[in-house]
């Protein structure tokens, strides 16, 4: 291979190693600690999700035009329910611009949801979370560190989860004794 050739295929290497370092420097990573964010639940309300650290808690973004979600909400709602008074908290967020449309969704496939539902209107968190696609879902544990991170729904996803969030719920917050 002569190096005019070699030249320009260096440089495309090049360029792609640049493009996906920097792509995946804002994705939120396994050790990362969770974002700040404040979002709006259904009723209109600023929740802060820094308000939840000393629980587990399950980050899951959803929209109403995604197929998988159909199924991934129900099953997640379901995880929520099976943890009812455990100290974990199942956080679903809407990016739906109109709330509307996730209002029919949730009437259609999740009508007497477990899990607190917020609204990420523009996409803003999810950007931030540095989520590529629906549903994008963090296990966040009580100190606040993202535990496991799972992108796309495949059917028993969310049974695997369940050694992790009791490996968690088991444990103490870091700050746990301390005055």
């Amino acid at each position: 291979m002569n190096r005019r050739a070699l030249v320009p295929m260096l440089l495309t290497w090049l360029t792609l190693v640049l493009v996906v370092s920097v792509a995946r420097a804002g994705q939120l990573q396994v050790g990362d600690a969770l974002p700040a964010a404040t979002l709006r639940d259904w009723q209109g309300r600023p929740t802060d999700l820094g308000d939840l650290r000393g629980k587990v808690v399950i980050v899951d973004f959803w929209a109403s035009w995604c197929e998988v979600c159909r199924t991934a909400l129900p099953e997640l709602d379901a995880v929520a329910l099976r943890h009812r008074g455990e100290p974990l908290a199942v956080v679903a967020i809407s990016i739906d611009r109109h709330a509307s449309l996730a209002q029919r969704f949730l009437d259609d496939y999740l009508p007497q949801p477990h899990v607190e539902l917020l609204r990420d209107p523009g996409a803003e968190v999810m950007a931030r979370f540095g989520a590529g696609g629906m549903p994008t879902l963090y296990v966040v544990d009580r100190d606040g560190i993202v535990r496991d991170v799972k992108a796309g729904y495949e059917s028993q996803q969310l049974d695997s989860l369940e050694p992790l969030l009791r490996r968690l719920l088991a444990a103490p917050t870091a700050g746990a004794g301390k005055d």
